[in-house]
């Protein structure tokens, strides 16, 4: 099983909790969900959309590193 580590639009943090992750030897797997083109959001009124919020970001680890994981990005 995998639990949701992250889940943001903060892209240098995204990449901050990735190299925290790498140099711990976590693994772990990540998704980015791009909204940009959704025709939805300039439907619903929202083309003032900031553009650093076009993308979500996702990391997810194992359920045995996820407390571990916790802590150690729990500074950021």
């Amino acid at each position: 099983m995998k639990k949701e580590l992250y889940c943001g639009f903060d892209y240098a943090k995204f990449n901050k909790i990735r190299d925290i992750l790498d140099m711990e030897g976590i693994s772990h797997k990540y998704k980015i969900v791009d909204s940009s083109n959704r025709t939805e959001l300039v439907m619903a009124g929202l083309r003032s959309l900031h553009s650093n919020m076009a993308k979500q970001y996702y990391i997810f680890v194992s359920d045995k590193d996820f407390e571990k994981a916790v802590c150690l990005i729990k500074k950021l």
